[in-house]
């Protein structure tokens, strides 16, 4: 082997670790914002005597 055949694995190595980290970054950030959507405001308590 030379040591030209180890740079697809390089490559692909740094390739992997960057597009991992920022997939899981936009994912984490995504379902956050759609946990934080679903929830409805807390009710209102107006001219209430307790």
């Amino acid at each position: 082997f030379s040591p030209l055949s180890a740079v697809p694995s390089a490559v692909f190595s740094v390739w992997h670790n960057l597009s991992g980290s920022w997939l899981a970054t936009y994912w984490g950030k995504k379902t956050n914002k759609q946990k934080n959507d679903n929830h409805s405001p807390a009710p209102q308590m107006i001219n209430k005597k307790l």
